[in-house]
């Protein structure tokens, strides 16, 4: 199969999951060539591998099994990617990850726990539409996880065509999502990992599943970055007082990677909402924007209104009073549909100049 000569030359644990990967790899291309055969995963483990009819001929009249055509199989022909890569990781190494709090932490856990309630296939809308969460913080736990995977065990990695390392492949197989489900990318377990998680005693989780907010701390723990109490709360505090903080420090000391984790954590505990709010078009509708009926948006965003009343002013040597009412309004961005956008706002102006627009946003 033009394996390398020093397949079998196995020392210590690090060579064995590269030497496992080694081997699946092989007998995925000899399953791909209809020399090999074996069930698909049952829930419980895999069935032995078996030699089919063409796979015996090939051994009886030493055939050259490289330059045999490639057949569909029931594994690579739906599609799952990559069809070629295995971490090299069996039934009992992934119990032993499991039961290792080091690799897989309580968010790790509650990954595996929803993707099993999709019996191990879904995509992060998927999860974040059931279960709450941003559908990156998904993602991010996914590779957090598989990098820790990665590093305990020294299992490969697949690579892009540029050369890039990928990490989820260490726990998941892939595919584009049909139009029938919601997301871009379906992720399926793979069938060893999916057996230590039910051998473990991990469940799927239900549909009242959803995580307690963590704080800030436990989340940098959690994601491996180790800042000191009083660094994270400095942080914290200035985000407080005002809306931007300036790092300062040596390259190096985790400036980038503090705001990046805060990003992160923001987004992971953020919940997307649907609000039907009332706009005006008029004039709006040709600066790419529109304004928001305030009733229906400060019911949404109470906290919004807060800043209307009368003040006193200055400008220069001249005083007085004057009244500031908040005025919602929403712009859209320049883009390829800037020409769309307008033509339908035009149409919406025509029958009325109030229509209602339902959109999602965080909080």
């Amino acid at each position: 199969m033009g394996l390398p000569e020093d397949v079998l030359n196995v020392n210590g644990k690090t060579s064995k999951p590269l030497l496992q990967s080694r081997i699946e790899q092989a007998c995925t291309d000899l399953r791909q060539r209809g020399l090999i055969d074996y069930p698909e995963y049952n829930g419980h483990k895999l069935a032995n591998r078996q030699i089919l009819p063409l796979g015996l001929k090939a051994l009886n009249e030493g055939l050259d099994i490289r330059s045999m055509p490639v057949v569909p199989s029931s594994e690579t022909g739906n599609g799952w990617q990559p069809a070629k890569y295995s971490p090299g990781l069996d039934e009992g190494d992934w119990l032993e990850l499991i039961r290792n709090p080091e690799v897989f932490n309580s968010r790790s856990v509650d990954l595996m726990s929803k993707m099993l309630a999709f019996d191990g296939e879904a995509t992060c809308t998927q999860l974040s539409r059931r279960f709450g969460g941003n559908p990156q913080s998904y993602n991010s736990t996914a590779i957090q996880l598989s990098k820790r995977v990665h590093s305990e065990t020294g299992c490969p990695l697949d690579m892009r065509d540029s050369g890039v390392d990928m990490y989820w492949p260490v726990l998941f197989l892939g595919r584009d999502a049909d139009g029938n489900i919601p997301g871009y990318y379906v992720w399926r377990l793979r069938p060893e990992l999916m057996s230590a998680l039910e051998e473990a005693g991990v469940v799927p989780a239900d549909d009242s599943h959803h995580s307690e907010p963590e704080s800030f701390f436990d989340f940098l723990r959690d994601t491996g970055l180790e800042f000191s109490t009083e660094a994270v709360e400095n942080f914290l505090l200035s985000l407080k007082a005002k809306q931007f903080v300036i790092l300062s420090g040596g390259t190096g000391t985790g400036k980038t990677k503090l705001a990046q984790a805060y990003g992160e954590y923001i987004s992971e505990n953020s919940t997307e909402q649907v609000m039907k709010t009332q706009v005006t078009l008029g004039k709006s509708m040709d600066n790419n924007g529109f304004t928001l009926s305030r009733e229906d948006f400060f019911k949404s965003f109470p906290e919004a209104a807060e800043a209307d009343g009368i003040y006193e002013f200055r400008i220069g040597d001249c005083t007085g009073r004057g009244e500031i009412k908040m005025t919602p309004r929403f712009w859209f961005v320049r883009d390829d549909h800037i020409d769309e956008i307008k033509d339908e706002l035009r149409k919406m102006k025509e029958k009325e100049d109030g229509t209602f627009i339902p959109y999602n946003y965080s909080e």
